[in-house]
């Protein structure tokens, strides 16, 4: 081989090798030197999309935040109906103020004289799978047990020995507990019951007795769920309750915390907690036990959005500055 063939054959492999570096650092989506555990960087890089996606706190999240929470707050309580058409066949809008803080119609007990302050509905909160079924023991697998013929029994995943797949059995009542979906009430206690009261609790009535004193009304059904076995032995455990409270588990609660969403009484997005001071009594009306907590509010209507206020961003609005950034 000719000294020029081998000088012009290393001036190839080195133009090669610089072309590689600059493709690794100048595309928008590479691997470092084609190596698989290499630097990614997307075209949306930096971008409000990519900082949503990647959960980063950024100025314009935050921003972005601070304009929804704003929006939110203007559009409550307001409807809007159409009340016309325009020459091209458009809708007129007329927006109207809904009187949703009517709460001298809330159906409630004479058992107690004092004032409704709020209703709040214990809506559930979707769950995902993974979430609902972690509690279970994956190690208490019996493929080979006969099943109970009066209940039906699931089998999660797969049926194969030995493939590596995790195995469990639950029955029918299990699997409909397990796939309830938190509440929007939550309960604090020392000791896991043998029932959670907000589980079964349709709906929460405060009631005002003094600024530090209030009266806590959950209501659950009179009536068994016919999807849910559980609730009959729930419900007998409610009678119970009422000759003998001390005899169950369910009342032994220590705070009580929600954050309103269409609450009769205060506006969305406001935090309460109350320490429970003592159970009262539990009282039959309307098709519902109603079960009574003494309660001390320790965090009083707090509005969560206020820590994520932008005071430049409002700043800027009052004096009707464009964006500063793309």
């Amino acid at each position: 081989m000719s000294i020029g063939t081998w000088i012009k054959r290393k001036m190839a492999l080195l133009a090669f090798a610089l072309s590689k570096a600059e493709n690794s650092a100048l595309r928008q989506r590479e691997d470092v030197l084609d190596n698989a555990h290499g630097h990614i960087q997307t075209y949306n890089q930096g971008t409000l999309a990519d900082a949503l996606l990647k959960g980063e706190i950024t100025l314009p999240v935050k921003e972005l935040r601070w304009r929804l929470y704003k929006v939110l707050s203007e559009s409550r309580g307001r409807a809007a109906k159409i009340t016309g058409y325009d020459k091209d066949g458009m809708p007129i809008v007329e927006t109207y103020t809904v009187e949703k803080y009517k709460l001298d119609k809330v159906m409630r007990d004479d058992a107690d004289p004092y004032p409704v302050e709020m209703v709040v509905k214990n809506d559930e909160v979707t769950l995902s799978s993974y979430q609902a079924f972690t509690h279970f023991d994956s190690n208490k697998t019996n493929l080979d047990k006969e099943v109970e013929k009066d209940k039906e029994m699931f089998n999660l995943v797969g049926a194969v020995e030995n493939s590596g797949f995790t195995h469990t059995e639950i029955s029918f009542d299990d699997m409909m507990t397990t796939l309830k979906d938190k509440k929007s009430i939550i309960i604090e206690r020392e000791l896991r019951p043998k029932f959670d009261l907000e589980y079964y609790t349709k709906k929460l009535l405060v009631r005002n007795i003094s600024e530090d004193k209030k009266l806590l009304e959950f209501y659950v059904s009179e009536y068994p769920d016919e999807y849910n076995r559980k609730s009959r032995m729930f419900i007998s455990e409610i009678k119970k309750a009422i000759k003998n409270p001390r005899m169950a588990d369910m009342l032994d609660i220590n705070k009580v915390m929600f954050i309103t969403e269409k609450t009769i009484g205060v506006q969305d997005g406001l935090e309460f907690q109350y320490e429970i001071q003592k159970f009262d009594k539990i009282v039959v009306y309307n098709g519902s036990y109603v079960i009574k907590f003494i309660a001390k509010p320790i965090v009083n209507g707090e509005n969560i959005f206020i820590k994520y206020k932008e005071l430049g961003l409002e700043q800027r609005y009052e004096n009707k500055e464009p964006k500063i950034y793309d």
